[in-house]
């Protein structure tokens, strides 16, 4: 990353706890009985930019300091009743409890943020890319690689005779196969490689970082994988499958084409392979 965004992250880390430690000194000057006070605000800000182990250790040091300081005398704050013996300890609690509480609800917020994130980049029945994430995330990987050495390949895959599984099986049985086949996919894709499902019972995969050679042997392997994948015994499944796939290189395509470009001529060639008989990858 740029020098300038690392000093900058650097500088967000550790503010919060440099806050709290000018409020701690703050404090220790002025002491009076407000200043339990004091450092709410930095242990608040480190309840929100740190784990909430981090925070909960933060604020067990502050009241462990707290109540070392008032009774060495370092913190300028002596009760002079028993109300204010009280009152201190109900203040250290609160001092504790607060900050605690912040950090507990901002990581359940986090957690589900990063849940919608899923949900809204996922599709929720095989938990491959959505639609629009694929698009997003595929038009970001094909400007990395289509004007490398290698290039980049789009696929288009459609099950075969998918509606005549959804009638003589049932629908529960048609989503039961989708999402082995998106498995099965997913299973002989490489980490860097992306799968997403376009809708109905197709989907798209874009390779990065691929020769014409090498893709169209993965294309093979892909389809080789499902028609031998075995997806269910019960009754109300369909125990196999096969899929056909529209193959393109971005090199057969110039070197700006786009990947809706891609896609579309991914899908021509899915077309043809469709038409050649089903079970087949067809290259366009």
């Amino acid at each position: 990353p740029p020098q300038g965004a690392s000093g900058g992250s650097l500088f967000w880390r550790v503010a919060p706890v440099s806050s709290l430690l000018l409020a701690e000194g703050v404090r220790t000057v002025i002491g009076g009985p407000g200043m339990l006070a004091f450092v709410v605000p930095g242990l608040l800000w480190c309840a929100l930019s740190y784990s909430t182990f981090t925070a909960s250790l933060l604020s067990l040091v502050v009241c462990l300091w707290t109540m070392a300081g008032v009774a060495t005398g370092v913190l300028n704050f002596t009760p002079a009743h028993a109300s204010d013996v009280f009152s201190l300890r109900v203040g250290v609690t609160l001092l504790a409890l607060g900050p605690l509480a912040v950090a507990c609800a901002s990581a359940a917020r986090a957690q589900a943020l990063r849940r919608l994130d899923h949900a809204v980049r996922h599709d929720d029945l095989t938990g491959v890319l959505a639609r629009r994430a694929l698009l997003k995330q595929g038009e970001r990987l094909l400007a990395r690689h289509q004007r490398g050495c290698a290039g980049a390949a789009v696929m288009m895959l459609d099950v075969d005779h998918f509606k005549q599984v959804n009638d003589q099986h049932g629908h529960g049985a048609g989503d039961h196969l989708l999402i082995g086949i998106a498995r099965t996919l997913a299973d002989t894709l490489r980490p860097q490689d992306l799968l997403g499902r376009m809708g109905g019972e197709e989907f798209a995969v874009v390779l990065p970082g691929v020769s014409p050679g090498e893709a169209q042997a993965m294309a093979e392997r892909m389809r080789s994988a499902v028609q031998q994948q075995h997806f269910g015994t019960g009754p109300g499944t369909q125990p196999h499958a096969t899929v056909s796939i529209g193959l393109v290189h971005s090199s057969t395509m110039g070197g700006d084409a786009d990947l809706e470009v891609l896609l579309l001529a991914a899908d021509t060639a899915l077309y043809r392979a469709k038409a050649e008989g089903r079970n087949r990858v067809a290259v366009g």
